[in-house]
């Protein structure tokens, strides 16, 4: 694997991270029972 294929994955793996946080957040203020 090279640096951009690394940099590309990283980046990507981020994203999904945030996206995955933005979702969470959402969901808890959607539905505040069910935590």
């Amino acid at each position: 694997m090279n640096k951009r294929e690394f940099y590309n994955h990283k980046r990507s793996f981020l994203f999904l991270i945030c996206f995955n946080q933005i979702e969470i957040s959402n969901w808890r203020i959607k539905s505040p029972k069910l935590l």
